[in-house]
């Protein structure tokens, strides 16, 4: 019995499971307590999805044992995929204080409890360097898992962040749009913006199809720019038309949150960070591609007008490519398709 308590109250050990953190360590020799440093002080993954996964996984040493179940219970029936994607949204607009945390994540009813520790569990998984950082995220969200269950004002809605924690279902699972989740405004004319799930959608399907080639550039850098034009065309344009749909179609979030298809959950969780960069935005970039009010596909590098309205051709801006694609079509072929921006409008 000594041997089974000495190994809960460790942390994460070399098979990788997390311990409780919470025992007296008089209760454990000292070879324990050096061997835990040691595994403590090991290398986190290079990876942040790595890093979130462990993480997630991790939380559930860190959770009394009446606890535990119905959270292992959750990641049997979702995986870590759904938490995977939001914590990494979540990592990618660092500083936000506590009650942009809330409207831009949660649900209006979570309590500062809740906010706090899943904010600090983005966060930590983001800057661990070792597992004893992994450790540490672990907890925050194993606290925000037991503040939520001690708070009771979690509805069973069916979507999987938003049964265990509340979140906003368009930050999880894209597929479902919260009818009473708030929008951002464009802080030019008022209109509404997409939602973060709305917004990474469309990135993801103008983009999952691409493939970056050794002589071409990223694709973070273009989703980046495509994320910032779909706002721009809110904002000066009046227009939220011209670019892929708002809503993954069901093969592609099968691929991404049930089977989880490594490219596409890549391809995903690029386009989620991009779109949760954007619309962290106060103004509008006004230079580069990231300025333009319109992009779109060319078999080649050329730089000539937009001729969508020959009364008023949009002037180049940018071209993005080549790149692979696994979709080709006649404008996007398949070893030399081109994304070019137009704009901004005059």
């Amino acid at each position: 019995m000594r041997g089974q308590e000495s190994r809960e109250c460790q942390g994460r050990q070399e098979h990788g499971q997390f311990g409780t953190g919470t025992c007296d360590d008089s209760s454990a020799g000292a070879e324990s307590r050096t061997g835990s440093a040691r595994t403590l002080d090991k290398p986190a993954p290079a990876a942040l999805d790595q890093r979130i996964a462990a993480v997630i996984h991790g939380a559930v040493g860190h959770l009394p044992r009446n606890e535990r179940g119905r959270y292992e219970a959750w990641l049997d029936r979702h995986g870590a995929g759904p938490m995977t994607v939001a914590m990494r949204a979540w990592s990618a607009v660092p500083g936000l204080d506590r009650e942009k945390f809330r409207q831009r994540y949660l649900s209006a009813a979570a309590s500062d409890g809740v906010t706090d520790n899943l904010r600090a569990a983005a966060e930590a998984a983001n800057a661990a360097r070792t597992q004893g950082g992994l450790r540490d995220a672990g907890h925050f969200l194993a606290q925000a898992f037991q503040a939520v269950r001690s708070d009771q004002w979690v509805r069973m809605i069916g979507s999987g962040l938003s049964e265990l924690f509340g979140v906003k279902s368009a930050a999880a699972d894209p597929r479902r749009e919260n009818p009473v989740q708030p929008r951002q405004i464009s802080p030019v004319n008022g209109d509404p913006y997409p939602t973060l799930g709305q917004l990474a959608a469309i990135l993801y399907n103008e983009t999952s199809s691409l493939r970056v080639r050794p002589d071409g550039p990223d694709l973070e850098s273009l989703r980046r720019a495509m994320a910032h034009v779909v706002l721009n065309r809110i904002d000066q344009l009046r227009r939220s038309d011209g670019v892929a749909d708002k809503v993954l179609t069901p093969s592609a979030a099968t691929a991404i949150f049930t089977n989880r298809v490594p490219s596409a959950v890549a391809a995903y969780n690029s386009s989620a960070a991009a779109a949760a960069a954007a619309l962290a935005r106060n103004e509008a970039p006004t230079s580069g591609a990231a300025s333009a009010v319109y992009y779109n596909n060319r078999p080649d590098g050329s730089t000539g007008p937009n001729n969508s309205n020959p009364d008023k051709p949009l002037p180049f801006i940018f071209t993005f490519g080549p790149y692979d694609n696994v979709a080709s079509s006649p404008h996007a072929p398949a070893n030399s398709s081109y994304f070019t921006f137009f704009g901004p409008a005059r």
